[in-house]
């Protein structure tokens, strides 16, 4: 009865039932009242000193995050939401349910909607049950792929002839690719990618193919030409180019080719993503035995292969690569799986008997259950690490005491007590002190990443972090650069000459230490671990009354 009531539910339905349930599947995060991941309290802050200057690459530098995902992050906060991590939590899985539910969508129009359903359980699996905080926290990955989801939603309405307005189809996917890769500089191949194929479909079908290529170029180009004016307008257009592109190309490195290449196996099984990589395989022995793919499937397969290929290139290009990059992986590897597993079965014995048929009806009938069955196997150990989380997450919802962030944030907070500007400059990685003690960054860097590290760019954002503190000098000085705080280390598990040590302090730079001698002086320092340095807290000379040590 359950099973008929659910076949009896529209696509759209069905879709917000799906999302639904991985929404519920993952509220244990929300929960969670502290950082899951240094970049999602980057972009929180980055949200709220929006709401004070809306300029990107003026008032903040997302470093490989684009301004897309603080801005959405800005206009939830205007509407008076409060900023926090259970408010970013739940965004998070809202995007993720959002993703669920455009899938099955796309799905359902590949295949039959129960085939789409139980191609869609990895996902929800993968989604629903993570445990992982790379896959729990705000990422500048969730929308750009759902962006991705949206486009290819489009292009494959628009390959079925399913669409009502197939020009308009073309505009959004356009929109969609365009608006990508300003929430993250990774998108770039893979929205490069997605203009080709969706370019060489609209000219394969020849029908009205010039008037949708132009839909397509508009829809890519509007969202850029938008912020090349406010970034042009505002004067900023150098230190977009240096930042975004310039300094994102440093940051991924120069291992070329063979470095690419060599990172593919190793994240096709990692943990996270090792079960689609079994399924895909799963899928493709299937296809190659017992399956007919018809043209339209041959060639959205070939489409979805490029597609992956794509994501799997941004994944593997940096030389560091980060367990939340595999986002990027799964919408793809998902709809490859359920497209190649969708085909006719073959009858490979020419003489058709009854058995013949019968076996073959069997075997069309079976697979998809049969791909459920160990989708499940698969993510068993997934499952089981959820139960085991869920059962902790009360006793973890609060940030413990001996969290870097927490600490630090509590010492700018009672140094900070008098202020009402609340103007603090943290030299280091810890966005989440700002974010903990509701203090603003002095200077577009929230993050030094590119400030500290040696590298090709380093120079440029040393220069442009002394103007920033010099245009706008915090109240508060903050190093750091020390043990018991986030340390940059980019190979992570082998040594490498970018490695942070307590050697970057803000010493590092002579032109910065002279900066921050004359004009600020030591209030406090705040051991984190043992045998290392203090943080040191610098208070404006201007602005004596702090606490003393």
């Amino acid at each position: 009865m359950l099973a008929a009531r659910l076949r009896s539910l529209s696509p759209t339905r069905m879709a917000f039932l799906l999302a639904a349930l991985t929404f519920f599947f993952r509220m244990p995060s929300a929960f969670l009242r502290h950082e899951l991941n240094p970049d999602e309290s980057l972009m929180l802050i980055q949200g709220v000193k929006f709401l004070i200057d809306p300029v990107p690459w003026r008032s903040v530098d997302g470093f490989s995050s684009g301004p897309l995902n603080s801005w959405g992050i800005s206009a939830l906060l205007a509407l008076g939401i409060k900023p926090g991590y259970v408010f970013l939590h739940l965004l998070a899985s809202s995007l993720v349910a959002a993703l669920v539910g455009l899938t099955w969508l796309t799905l359902a129009r590949l295949a039959p909607r129960s085939h789409a359903a139980i191609g869609v359980t990895p996902m929800i699996l993968f989604m629903g049950f993570a445990s992982d905080d790379n896959f729990l926290h705000y990422s500048s990955e969730l929308i750009p792929v759902l962006l991705f989801a949206l486009a290819i939603h489009f292009l494959v309405e628009e390959e079925l002839g399913t669409s009502r307005y197939p020009s308009l189809a073309v505009f959004a996917s356009g929109l969609a690719i365009g608006c990508s890769v300003w929430a993250k500089s990774q998108a770039f191949p893979i929205a490069g990618a997605l203009t080709l194929l969706i370019t060489a479909s609209l000219i394969r079908k020849r029908e009205n193919w010039i008037r949708h290529c132009a839909a397509l170029t508009a829809g890519i180009l509007l969202p850029a030409a938008a912020i090349l004016i406010v970034v042009g307008t505002a004067g900023v257009t150098d230190d977009f180019w240096n930042s975004y592109l310039r300094g994102n190309l440093a940051y991924a490195g120069t291992g070329g080719l063979a470095a690419t290449v060599g990172h593919v196996l190793p994240a096709l099984t990692q943990r996270e993503i090792f079960a689609f990589s079994v399924l895909l395989i799963f899928a493709l022995a299937l296809c190659a035995s017992r399956l007919s793919l018809s043209r339209n499937q041959v060639w959205l397969a070939g489409l979805f292969a490029a597609y992956f290929s794509a994501c799997l290139f941004a994944v593997c290009r940096p030389v560091a690569t980060f367990p939340h990059y595999m986002t990027l992986l799964v919408h793809p590897m998902t709809l490859l799986g359920v497209l190649l597993t969708s085909g006719s079965i073959v009858n490979p014995v020419r003489v058709v008997t009854a058995s013949r048929i019968a076996e073959q009806q069997l075997v069309s009938r079976a697979r998809f259950p049969i791909l459920g069955i160990v989708a499940l196997i698969l993510f068993v150990p997934q499952i089981t690490r959820y139960i085991r989380y869920t059962g902790n997450v009360f006793d973890r919802h609060m940030p413990p005491a001996t969290d870097a962030n927490y600490k630090i944030a509590s010492a700018i907070s009672d140094l900070l007590r008098t202020e009402r500007s609340r103007k603090v400059s943290i030299w280091g990685w810890m966005p989440g002190a700002y974010v903990l003690s509701r203090s603003v960054p002095a200077t577009r860097d929230a993050i030094c990443g590119m400030v500290i590290t040696r590298g090709p760019m380093q120079s440029y954002y040393r220069q442009r972090f002394l103007h920033d503190l010099r245009q706008n000098m915090p109240d508060l000085f903050v190093d750091s650069v020390v043990k018991g705080a986030f340390l940059w280390h980019p190979n992570f598990d082998r040594p490498s000459p970018n490695d942070w040590t307590e050697q970057d302090g803000y010493e590092s730079d002579p032109a910065l230490k002279t900066l921050i001698d004359a004009n600020y002086v030591l209030v406090r320092e705040l051991p984190l671990a043992p045998g290392g340095h203090p943080v040191r807290f610098f208070a404006r000379l201007a602005h004596r009354a702090y606490q003393s040590l």
